[in-house]
């Protein structure tokens, strides 16, 4: 049970963190296990972290990033990542122990109210179970998970870690400083016109649809009225609307489609382009160039990153409290 109870803790500090730590489920290994499977290589606060854990991040690791022999520049810079990884299971194991130091009363309370509510979403108690059983868990494994969440949920409110403030001055200077990062990418206002020629049709009916599409154009020059000849012969579900697709950016449409229209300028008719789809007779009506949003637009996206910055930092800060408190060996080769 104490492999489960420490799986759940890993997972939830590693979240709030935004760690890669996938569940040391071995750091509580019973004697029999460690001593199968490897030796100690930290201790925290006489609590032991094996060297299976750190192997089984290691592993998990490279499986996620397909990492190679050959990936690390030196045998010292694999070290380094060892160290990283060890470091990561050293503060799971603090702040695992700093959570558990002090209990909730009515944690089990809340705990069952909370998988009550997730019973209540599915259908049945059968549903349910099976519902867990894809995600390779139990009933008691559930438990565990969100007793561990509830506990962790406390510490955070009780030590304040969540409590920060921006002001909008901050605000204010941060997009001023990062406003490159806030540009409305250049647009342009277009309409267009498929002779429809599907990439697997022959190369004579492909010929055939592009003599169409030189046509069309050579009409529209003549005609000057782009939208009713739209309506007549475009494929595209645009037709209706005389072929305007409003204002795009690049990606929008396909890449040969994009490397034509903005090039055009306002008014100009573009020569047939082909893509998959067949053949397009592009027109542009108005370009918008690159420009940047207004602080109104993006305050409250800036607003959660320095939150979320800040509750970083407050974080850091708070864990490097605890490993000065703490009694920490490292037995790491």
């Amino acid at each position: 049970m104490r492999q489960c109870v420490y799986y759940s803790a890993v997972l939830i500090i590693a979240v709030f963190f935004g760690w890669t730590v996938v569940g040391v489920s071995a750091a509580h290994a019973s004697t029999e296990q460690a001593s199968q499977q490897a030796d100690v290589v930290a201790s925290v606060n006489g609590v032991p972290i094996y060297r299976s854990s750190l192997l089984h991040e290691w592993e998990a690791m490279v499986r996620k990033y397909k990492i190679s022999s050959t990936k690390f520049a030196s045998k010292e810079a694999e070290q380094r990542q060892y160290r990283s990884i060890l470091d990561k299971l050293i503060t799971v194991e603090l702040v695992r122990q700093a959570v558990h130091a002090k209990p909730v009363p009515d944690v089990e309370a809340r705990m069952s109210e909370r998988i009550n509510e997730l019973k209540s979403k599915a259908h049945s108690e059968e549903e349910f179970l099976k519902g867990l059983a894809k995600s390779n868990k139990n009933l008691d494994s559930l438990k565990e998970e969100v007793r561990e969440t509830i506990l962790f949920e406390e510490y955070i409110k009780r030590n304040k870690l969540k409590e920060v403030t921006v002001s909008d001055q901050e605000i204010e200077q941060y997009y001023k400083q990062n406003m490159k990062s806030f540009m409305n990418p250049e647009q342009i206002k277009t309409r267009h016109i498929i002779i429809a020629a599907e990439a697997k049709a022959g190369a004579e009916a492909a010929e055939k649809a592009l003599q169409k599409a030189r046509e069309v154009r050579e009409r529209i020059l003549k005609e000057k009225n782009f939208a009713e000849v739209a309506k007549e012969v475009s494929s595209c579900s645009s037709a209706a609307e005389g072929g305007d697709l409003g204002f795009i950016e690049r990606g929008y449409m396909p890449a040969a489609f994009d490397k034509v229209a903005f090039e055009l300028k306002p008014g100009e008719i573009s020569e047939p382009v082909k893509t998959r789809f067949g053949y397009h007779i592009i027109e542009v009506m108005e370009r918008k160039g690159e420009s940047p949003k207004s602080l109104a637009e993006v305050k409250g996206f800036i607003a959660k990153y320095l939150s979320n910055v800040k509750q970083q930092e407050q974080m850091n800060a708070h864990i490097a409290n605890l490993k000065h408190s703490a009694k920490i060996q490292i037995f790491l080769d």
